[in-house]
């Protein structure tokens, strides 16, 4: 943040209870400049972090970035350059800081292509975006009873109630993505069973879309082994053809010939078909648990005669 092309007028550093050595860290950095501000939230969940960075900024126009994160040296500057008067919400972007063939191949299924975004994107992530701060007023803030997809709800009711957003292309932040299988199952696990616990979903036929993709996620790559096993032991040509079926399944929701077009060997193929088969699973055993966990909260709240949390 200190070498930006646009220095921040103040830069507000929230830590929500870290051992690492942040605080001393921040408060040495603190010391040669002025506008930097050390708040200290022990136990918070990042909605409430958010909250407290928002309602503690001394101006109007807040732009946040996440923890583990990396910023261009243009990023605050080009979200600036996209505000106006009609413009409530400034949508950057993020990219993989990836270290390994794995992690570049999670980058490429994963990580949105800025290319194909929209010029009113409206589902901006947190870790690159542009606020004003009336916006976050307007909609009482991220609800606090999120432990996360709070970024998500903000976007959806942001875009619900009007205000107005816009993609700034080149404010890129650098991420680095899931390390391996475990992290990128978990990951999936635990937003979407978050996302469907606390009903926040876009319009019902893009969640019938994706279900129906990361079914095939995990249904074909399972078709394809039994193809194989299928061609050796029954029958090389129903094996094939099976095979070859999937296949055609599997090319419109998961764009494979876009995805698998650029790589020049066996390795990348080969982990893409087991990220996103791990990525399915855990969508679908996520959507069944945040629906088990969402039926179990209303009934809780019918018995105690309790308005649902918002």
């Amino acid at each position: 943040m200190a070498g930006q092309t646009r220095p921040p007028s103040e830069l507000l550093v929230i830590d929500g209870g870290s051992d690492d050595g942040t605080i001393e860290r921040v408060e040495r950095f603190r010391a040669a400049h002025a506008n930097v501000r050390l708040m200290r939230f022990p136990g918070s969940s990042i909605a409430q972090a958010r909250n407290l960075g928002f309602s503690s900024s001394a101006f109007d126009l807040v732009a946040s970035i996440d923890a583990g994160c990396t910023a261009d040296a243009r990023w605050l500057e080009s979200l600036a350059s996209c505000l106006g008067p009609e413009v409530d919400i400034v949508s950057g972007v993020y990219g993989p800081d990836a270290k390994t063939l794995f992690e570049r191949c999670v980058g490429d299924l994963m990580y949105p292509r800025v290319d194909l975004l929209p010029n009113d994107w409206a589902m901006p992530s947190h870790r690159s975006v542009l606020v004003r701060k009336r916006v976050w007023e307007a909609l009482g803030g991220f609800p606090p009873n999120l432990d996360r997809s709070e970024d998500t709800w903000f976007d959806l009711e942001a875009a619900r109630r009007g205000f107005r957003f816009r993609l700034a292309r080149n404010a890129m932040v650098y991420w680095r993505p899931r390390r391996n299988l475990v992290e990128v199952f978990r990951n999936t696990y635990r937003w979407t069973s978050s996302d469907v616990e606390h009903s926040i979903a876009t319009e019902p036929s893009t969640q019938w879309r994706l279900a129906l993709e990361r079914l095939g996620g995990a249904i074909v790559p399972t078709g394809w082994c039994l193809s194989v096993v299928t061609t050796v032991a029954i029958s090389p040509w129903l094996g094939l053809s099976s095979f070859l079926f999937l296949t055609i399944l599997m090319a419109r929701p998961f764009r494979v010939v876009r995805r698998f077009r650029d790589e020049n060997s066996v390795l990348p193929v080969v982990w893409k078909n087991l990220i996103l088969l791990t990525n399915s699973a855990a969508w679908v055993l996520g959507y069944v648990h945040g629906l088990l966990r969402r039926t179990a909260r209303a009934t809780r709240w019918r018995k105690r005669g309790e308005a649902p949390e918002v």
